[in-house]
């Protein structure tokens, strides 16, 4: 598994002609170095259990099982503060913020800090439910969902989770939002340059560099404020958006580029 396997699941992306599915594979394992099954006898033991399931044993309600325990992990990993916590938006105010977006099937659905997908995961269970043929179904599947995540441990798991919630192509790009600095981007390939929805959390506090800074029109380092205008440029015309932001991006007037953006979003959106 070590020498073999995990080395041919990471290199899949790098194939010619490698499918959407392939990449995500590939990305899935990126960070996987080595299994922590340390004996043939728990690898037998693994799936010996697995062969054991089938769909008669699932109930209806809980149809994706094996999402719901690993949506269940990364919440625990976010009340515990540790590894997992900063990305970690609390489940009821992600749920609220799609109900009131209210996104459409064939609008494209975007997060450009998305972490472990939460916002990605709730819009896709908002959005199944008013599909109607296959077509729908196929759309959402592949052609909705968007996203950037910066951490190298962090965007394997959002790829896993979407994965599991039953999104076959994920779009997410591994990089720098805000400086454009890109790690992998081949399942953002065919992303559009604007989105129709845009749910997000963005990280507050943060401060970015010259490079970054550059890529905007008010200049600042705080994350939260250059995140703003990256929203705003990134949304269609009419787009709509849900984000959660700090008091300092509607109080604070001792930086020039906290005015500035906040007058555009004023002046420009429909607050």
């Amino acid at each position: 598994m070590n020498g073999d396997l995990l080395p041919t699941l990471r290199s899949l992306k790098d194939k010619p002609g490698a499918t959407s599915r392939q990449k995500v594979i590939s990305e899935v394992f990126s960070s996987v170095e080595r299994t922590r099954i340390d004996t043939e006898r728990n690898l037998l033991d693994i799936l010996d259990r697995i062969h054991t399931l089938s769909l008669e044993q699932v109930d209806e309600t809980h149809m994706f099982t094996l999402s719901q325990v690993y949506e269940g992990l990364l919440q625990k990993m976010g009340e515990k503060n540790n590894d997992g916590g900063q990305f970690f938006t609390p489940r009821e105010v992600i749920k609220v913020m799609v109900k009131i977006i209210d996104p459409k099937i064939g609008e494209t659905i975007y997060d450009p800090c998305c972490g472990t997908g939460g916002f990605l995961a709730q819009a896709y269970k908002h959005v199944v439910t008013k599909a109607r043929t296959a077509e729908d179904i196929e759309i959402l599947k592949t052609g909705t969902f968007y996203g950037r995540e910066k951490e190298n441990l962090v965007h394997p798991i959002a790829l896993a989770n979407l994965v599991l919630q039953e999104i076959d192509e994920p779009h997410i790009w591994h990089g720098n939002t805000l400086t454009g600095l890109e790690v992998y981007g081949g399942l953002f390939s065919n992303a559009p340059a604007l989105f129709d929805v845009v749910l997000t959390n963005p990280p507050f506090g943060g401060k970015e560099g010259k490079d970054a800074q550059t890529r905007f029109a008010y200049k600042t380092g705080a994350t939260q404020v250059l995140f703003l205008q990256h929203v705003i440029d990134s949304l269609k015309p009419g787009g709509r958006c849900g984000i959660v932001m700090d008091e300092g991006v509607l109080f604070r007037t001792n930086e020039n580029a906290f005015v500035q953006t906040k007058r555009k979003l004023l002046n420009e959106c429909n607050l």
